[in-house]
C-alpha cells in the first residue's frame, strides 16, 4: 500500500515537473514552497531563489492594492480566482501570464496551501493590441472616405438633378420617333445613374453618422402618396399593380421624420418592384399598440416576385449584397437599398425584418412606434417656401434635388411652359385615335411632374393615364389635368409679385431671429438640415440689405464647409442685430 502511495506521488512530481504551463505552491501566508520547470525557465530564477521567499518580493508593481487584495479574499474564502498578472522576471522584463489560483484542502476541509497554474501570454496580448491598432486604423480610413463621399453629395447630385429635369423638359409631342427615343433612353441611364450615386452617399452618410432626423408633424398619407408616385412609373412598365391598404385607426398626423419613413418605405417598394415580373406589391399600415399618445405602427410591403430561400434571407442586409450574383447580373443595383433602409430603420426606432419563400413573393415588415401629433400642430412654425406654389412640394422637393430656390422655380416655370405643349399633343392624339401614344404622353408628363414636386399635376396626370390604360371614360380626367397645369401656371405667375412684396415689406425679425437659432444649432451639429435652414433664412432676407451680407455664410453652406460657416456666423449674427435695433432709412 505504501509503495502504491509513494508511486503515485513520483508521478505527480511529474506531472507537474514537466508541465508545459507554470506551476507554483505557497503556505496560507504565501511562502513559496514549490515551482516547476516551466516557472524556472521563464522567470529565470532557479527554485533555490525563490523557494521560502514570499511571493510578494516579486510584484511588477503593476497593479493596486485593491487588485491584491481582491485575490487574497478569495482564496482564503475558499474559492478560485482567476485573472491576469503582470509579473517580472529576474532579469528585470515584465511579462503577463494568465493565472488560476485555488486553494488546497485536507481531510478536514482546512486550507493547507495554494496551487496557482499559469500561462504566458504576453504575445497574445501584444497581438490582440496589434489587431485593435490596425481596426482603429481601418475605422478612421472607412470613416474618413464616408464623410468625403458624404461631404460630395452636393457636388454629384445637384449637376445630375439638373440634367434630369431639362431631359424631362425636352419631352414634347413635336420630337420624332428618333429623338424621342434618344431621349427615353438618357433619362433611363441618367434616372439609373442617379439612384446609384443616392444610394452610395446615402450609406455613406449613415456610416460616417451624418444622417440626423427630425421630429415634426407629418400626414401619413402624403407620405405613402408620395411613395406611390415615385413606384408608379416602374410599375405601370411592368405591368404590375400597386396597392395601398391602411387599417382602421391609422392616425392621419404623426410626428417623426417623413423623409426617411418614406425612404425607407420607398427602398423596399423599389425593391418589391425590381425583382416583381407580374402580379403586384402591396402596401399595409396596421395600428399594432396605442398608448400615452404613441402608436405602434406595422408597415408591410409584399410582392408576388421570385422569393428568397433561407440563406439568402440571411443575409439580405449587408451592404452591397444581393440574393446571389447571378440577381446582380439579372436585375442591377448596388446591393445598397435594403441596407440603407434596414440602418434607418434602426436610426428611428424600429425593426426590419423579412420573411419569403422562393417563387412565391417576399414580404417586409417595419414596426415602428411614434407620437400622434396634433392636427394643429402640423401647421406650426411654417417655412418660408411652404404654400409659395400651390400644388407643390416646394420645401421638399428643395430637399430632395438639392437646388436653390431660384433655379428650381426656373425649372417649374419651364415645365408648366412645356406640358401645355404636351396636353394638346394628348388630345390630338386622342382625336386620331392613338390611345398608346395619348397614354405614353400622360405617363411621361406624371413622371415629370412628381420628379419637380408638381404633386397636384401628377396626380391629375396618372388619373388619365389609369383612364386611358384601362379604357374607361377619359374626357373628365383630361379636363382635371388641364385645370392643374392652368393651376400651376396661375400660381407661378405670382410668385414675382410675392417676391417683391416681400423685399419692400418689414422684416419680420423674430422669424429672422427664429431661422438664425436653427441655422446656428445646425452648424454646431454638422448637421446636413443647415442647407434647408439656410434657404428659409434667406428667403426672409430676400430683397433686403442683409441678403449680400448673407453671401460669404451661404457660399461655405452651399459646399458643405459648415466648420467655417460656423466661424462666420458671429459676425453675421451681429449685422442682422445691428439692422433690427437701427434699420436703415
Amino acid at each position: 500500500m505504501e509503495r502504491k502511495a509513494g508511486k503515485e506521488i513520483r508521478l505527480l512530481k511529474l506531472v507537474l515537473e514537466q508541465s508545459p504551463a507554470t506551476v507554483l505552491v505557497t503556505g496560507l501566508d504565501g511562502t513559496i514552497e514549490y515551482v516547476n520547470a516551466a516557472f524556472r525557465e521563464l522567470t529565470g530564477y532557479a527554485s533555490q531563489e525563490v523557494v521560502g521567499r514570499n511571493i510578494r518580493e516579486f510584484k511588477s508593481g503593476q497593479h493596486g492594492r485593491a487588485f491584491y487584495e481582491d485575490l487574497w479574499r478569495t482564496i482564503l474564502g475558499g474559492q478560485v480566482w482567476r485573472g491576469r498578472f503582470n509579473n517580472r522576471k529576474k532579469n528585470g522584463d515584465l511579462f503577463w501570464e494568465k493565472a488560476t489560483i485555488a486553494p488546497v484542502f485536507d481531510e478536514q476541509g482546512q486550507i493547507t496551501c495554494f496551487v496557482a497554474m499559469k500561462e504566458d501570454v504576453t504575445e497574445l496580448l501584444r497581438t490582440e493590441e496589434a489587431l485593435r491598432a490596425a481596426k482603429l486604423e481601418a475605422e478612421a480610413a472607412s470613416l474618413a472616405k464616408s464623410a468625403f463621399l458624404a461631404n460630395m453629395s452636393h457636388e454629384i447630385r445637384t449637376p445630375l438633378n439638373a440634367v434630369l429635369g431639362f431631359i424631362d423638359l425636352l419631352r414634347g409631342p413635336g420630337l420624332t420617333s428618333q429623338q424621342q427615343d434618344y431621349l427615353d433612353k438618357a433619362g433611363v441611364s441618367a434616372r439609373h445613374l442617379h439612384a446609384v450615386i443616392n444610394e452610395i452617399l446615402d450609406f455613406s452618410r449613415i456610416d460616417a453618422g451624418r444622417i440626423k432626423l427630425e421630429t415634426v408633424p407629418f400626414d401619413l398619407r402624403e407620405t405613402l402618396d408620395k411613395v406611390a408616385g415615385s413606384l408608379s412609373r416602374g410599375a405601370s412598365e411592368k405591368g404590375l399593380q400597386l396597392n395601398f391598404d391602411l387599417g382602421p385607426g391609422v392616425p392621419a398626423l404623426l410626428l417623426g421624420d417623413p423623409l426617411r419613413l418614406g425612404q425607407v418605405l420607398q427602398n423596399l417598394g423599389d425593391n418589391a418592384v425590381k425583382f416583381t415580373e407580374s402580379g403586384a406589391v402591396t402596401f399595409t399600415a396596421r395600428v399594432l399598440e396605442r398608448a400615452r399618445g404613441r402608436v405602434r405602427l406595422r408597415f408591410e410591403v409584399r410582392d408576388t416576385g421570385i422569393g428568397m430561400t433561407e440563406g439568402q434571407l440571411g443575409r439580405l442586409f449587408q451592404p452591397f449584397t444581393q440574393a446571389d450574383d447571378s440577381s446582380t447580373r439579372r436585375f442591377g443595383g448596388t446591393g445598397l437599398g435594403l441596407a440603407i433602409a434596414s440602418r434607418l430603420a434602426r436610426l428611428m426606432g424600429g425593426d426590419l425584418e423579412a420573411a419569403s419563400r422562393p417563387g412565391r413573393g417576399s414580404t417586409f415588415s417595419l414596426v415602428l412606434a411614434l407620437p400622434e401629433a396634433k392636427p394643429e400642430s402640423r401647421h406650426a412654425g411654417p417655412r418660408a417656401e411652404d404654400g409659395l406654389v400651390k400644388g407643390v412640394d416646394v420645401p421638399g422637393t428643395l430637399v430632395r434635388l438639392e437646388l436653390d430656390l431660384e433655379t428650381y422655380l426656373d425649372l417649374l416655370r419651364r415645365f408648366a411652359a412645356g406640358q401645355a405643349a404636351d396636353l394638346e399633343g394628348i388630345r390630338a392624339a386622342l382625336a386620331r385615335g392613338e390611345t398608346r401614344t395619348a397614354t405614353r404622353l400622360a405617363h411621361a408628363l406624371k413622371g415629370a411632374a412628381l420628379n419637380l414636386g408638381a404633386g397636384a399635376v401628377g396626380a391629375a396626370a396618372r388619373e388619365l393615364e389609369q383612364a386611358l390604360g384601362g379604357g374607361a371614360a377619359w374626357r373628365q380626367p383630361l379636363a382635371q389635368l388641364q385645370a392643374r397645369l392652368e393651376e400651376l401656371q396661375g400660381s407661378l405667375a405670382l410668385v414675382p409679385a410675392q417676391a417683391e412684396a416681400a423685399a419692400v415689406a418689414a422684416p419680420d425679425w423674430p422669424a429672422i431671429q427664429a431661422a438664425l437659432a436653427t441655422l446656428r444649432q445646425a452648424l454646431g451639429e454638422d448637421d446636413a438640415k443647415a442647407g434647408r435652414d439656410l434657404l428659409e433664412l434667406a428667403a426672409l432676407l430676400k430683397g433686403g440689405p442683409l441678403e449680400a451680407t448673407l453671401a460669404p455664410m451661404k457660399a461655405r453652406i452651399e459646399n458643405y464647409d459648415y466648420r467655417r460657416a460656423l466661424e462666420l456666423f458671429p459676425a453675421f449674427a451681429a449685422s442682422v442685430e445691428r439692422a433690427r435695433v437701427s434699420p436703415p432709412r
